[in-house]
């Protein structure tokens, strides 16, 4: 299988090189490729065989983004197997007790695309230092939260349009032991800097990514209310608990969605917090 893997930036030296180097031990950085909405911070100068289309910088729209990277993955089919998409703050992780790697989990592919299960990696700031990027985030980070809005559909093999967000296509959920480990509350201060920076940026509408325009405070007592969860003693593993009924509930909320820009509920979130298995470790 060749793939390819896609992603957006803007002025994100937190998250960049974390996902070339990432994606590059899985498909080749000659295969990865990046849109550069004008960052103006060196994020893109040097990221060696990484493929890098800059654009003007513009207030940010979610769906013109989605549109642009629609276009860009449906192009690269042309080329590629499959197309591997995420943010930048996204690295998608095949589980080793059923597949090898990212190519094994694109030649599972039946039908359009394959969904990945959303985990958040979570900072609990009480017991984990700050995070060292040099060395791989899963020896540095134990726990996780699942959101459903992060299920989204991330390899494709045939041609799709993402709804803005990239969480849904024109095709049921399709789950196939694949994971993402979302890094936006993976470490406090690195958090805090990024919030600013979408704080600040222009938008294209005026309530687009409410979320990630929130006070400072609200953003901690987030950041401490879900790291204060239970934890489980379960594993990341869509076949048994917690997964299995969180799971249910998004797979069962498309019904009655299937003319609705979003396909599932977005706002499916654990009870727990579910451990980095040892399997998992040093592989992000």
């Amino acid at each position: 299988m060749k793939l390819a893997a896609v992603a957006m930036v803007y002025n994100e030296p937190d998250y960049t090189d974390l996902w070339c180097r990432h994606f590059a031990r899985q498909v080749g950085a000659e295969n990865c490729y990046i849109i550069d909405h004008g960052s103006d911070d060196g994020t893109t100068d040097h990221l060696g065989d990484v493929k890098v289309t800059r654009i003007p910088h513009s207030p940010y729209d979610v769906a013109e983004q989605s549109r642009l990277e629609s276009e860009l993955a449906n192009e690269l089919l042309g080329s590629y197997d499959a197309v591997v998409r995420s943010d930048v703050d996204e690295l998608l992780v095949a589980d080793p007790r059923y597949h090898r790697n990212l190519q094994d989990c694109a030649a599972a592919v039946k039908g359009p695309a394959m969904n990945c299960v959303g985990l958040d990696v979570w900072h609990i700031a009480e017991s984990e230092p700050a995070i060292d990027t040099t060395r791989p985030i899963s020896l540095q980070r134990g726990w996780t939260w699942f959101n459903s809005a992060m299920c989204k559909p991330a390899i494709i093999r045939e041609p799709v349009n993402w709804s803005p967000g990239f969480h849904s296509i024109e095709a049921p959920v399709a789950l196939d032991h694949l994971y993402m480990f979302h890094l936006r509350y993976f470490d406090v201060e690195r958090g805090l800097r990024r919030l600013a920076k979408t704080r600040a940026m222009p938008w294209a509408h005026l309530h687009a990514g409410d979320h990630q325009r929130w006070a400072d405070e609200g953003w901690l007592n987030l950041v401490k209310g879900i790291g204060s969860l239970p934890r489980s003693t379960g594993d990341i593993d869509v076949d048994r608990e917690p997964l299995v009924s969180m799971l249910q509930k998004v797979l069962d909320s498309q019904i009655g969605r299937e003319s609705d820009t979003y396909k599932i509920e977005l706002n499916i979130h654990g009870q727990t917090l579910i451990p980095i298995p040892r399997r998992f470790r040093g592989r992000f």
